[in-house]
């Protein structure tokens, strides 16, 4: 047999830190979170760039376990755009400080 047959390295796993499934690199410095306009003192709404389904709702699941937090969920607001927006309320404590 061809000595390639037994090389020890996978040459499908290719080295693809910070790169998305669409090719797509983001810096690691880039602001990937901003708050969205409209928040309050209990309720706040959170864009995350290059994000979707996976992010959002494990965020979700884990953000409603604490008790301190009255409802969150997500949106994806198109599927064409690689956005996802997340919003918080919490029972009269800011989202932003107390609930993550």
């Amino acid at each position: 047999m061809p000595a390639s047959v037994h090389e020890d390295h996978d040459q499908s796993m290719v080295d693809v830190d910070g790169q998305q499934e669409n090719g797509e690199f983001i810096e690691v410095g880039e602001n990937r979170i901003t708050i969205l306009s409209g928040a309050t003192d209990t309720a706040a709404s959170f864009q995350f760039k290059e994000e979707g389904h996976t992010l959002g709702n494990a965020l979700r699941y884990v953000i409603m376990k604490n008790p301190k937090v009255e409802f969150c969920g997500y949106t994806i607001p198109h599927p064409s755009e690689a956005k996802m927006n997340l919003r918080i309320q919490t029972y009269g404590i800011p989202p932003s400080q107390k609930c993550c």
